[in-house]
């Protein structure tokens, strides 16, 4: 059996993945770079790629929020968000990625912004199955880890948080966020992140 066209392959049973195993004695699916096999059947392979790779703050997706509040010139910002997780095993590390991996944006903020609110960081999960669990958490400005009250956790099916950094200045940054899901079954429904100053 050839391999599929959509990221996997069978390793065949007592041997490596060859990418074309025509053997009779097919092993179990496995998912090539980034794809995922949300939906768990052999029949439609591994679906679902998630790229960009956005895992570490060195990889992560940057935005720029302009001194402006204009939608027009994303101040605030709606971007929607996927992590695909799933129950098979791939092929580069971690072999094992039930809940996908974490999505990491830097964000820069230009100016003051709108007065009236600080740098902020909102995750939207409403479209994502009830027993869904996901994390949000916001950097100061410059530095890649999380303090104290810099994360907080929302439930699927209709919920939302902020996060906002601890200390000023709210400008400048970058300001690191940072997106993963904890638990719950797999979708390949987006989540909603909203970055305003």
């Amino acid at each position: 059996m050839a391999a599929m066209a959509c990221g996997c392959g069978f390793v065949p049973d007592g041997g490596g993945d060859d990418g074309d195993s025509a053997g009779a004695d097919l092993g179990p699916l496995v998912c090539r770079g980034e794809r995922y096999d949300v939906d768990g059947r052999d029949d439609t392979g591994c679906e679902a790629e998630d790229l960009p790779l956005q895992d570490t703050p060195e990889s992560a997706l940057a935005f720029t929020l302009p001194d402006v509040v204009d939608k027009a010139r994303d101040n605030p910002l709606n971007y929607a968000g996927y992590i695909f997780g799933d129950a098979r095993t791939h092929d580069g590390e971690p072999a094992a990625r039930p809940h996908g991996r974490p999505d990491w944006y830097r964000v820069t903020a230009e100016g003051i912004g709108d007065p009236q609110q600080k740098m902020g960081a909102c995750l939207s999960v409403v479209s994502l199955p009830d027993d869904n669990q996901w994390e949000v958490c916001i950097s100061e400005a410059g530095k890649t880890v999380f303090g104290t009250n810099q994360c907080l956790l929302v439930a699927g099916g209709g919920g939302s948080v902020c996060v906002r950094p601890a200390s000023q200045p709210d400008v400048g940054g970058p300001f690191y966020v940072r997106v993963r899901k904890l638990a719950g079954s797999n979708t390949l429904s987006s989540y909603a992140l909203y970055l305003s100053h």
